[in-house]
């Protein structure tokens, strides 16, 4: 998800041929990039005075949670290398970075559904 940009792919295209790029449930990038259009509203700039606040709140209290979290995940990480379980520290921190990354996917998925 993390890598998936969109629908059109990693190929080399010269611009004049290259396809116009789309939405894809499964990019996170192009998630982010839906509730952000969704979040700016129309041009008269009135949701996006209600919708940013809402949605920096929601971010600004995961961001908090993975910082908390974070200092756990590193200390067992490093514990784990210090006993020679690099395979297990990585696991540890791959597992903390795929969570984080679900979470995030379900607040933006949630607030791309409020904000229709």
């Amino acid at each position: 998800m993390l890598s998936t940009a969109g629908q059109t792919g990693k190929t080399v295209t010269a611009p004049p041929l290259a396809k116009r790029d789309k939405f894809s449930e499964d990019s996170y990038w192009w998630l982010f990039r839906d509730l952000l259009d969704k979040i700016k509203g129309d041009a008269t700039g009135t949701e996006f005075s209600k919708r940013q606040p809402m949605a920096r709140t929601a971010f600004d209290r995961l961001e908090r949670k993975w910082m908390d979290q974070c200092k756990q995940v590193e200390q067992r990480s490093v514990e784990q290398m210090k006993l020679g379980k690099t395979v297990d520290a990585s696991r540890t921190l791959d597992a903390f970075t795929k969570k984080c990354v679900e979470e995030a996917v379900v607040t933006v998925n949630r607030m791309r559904k409020d904000y229709l």
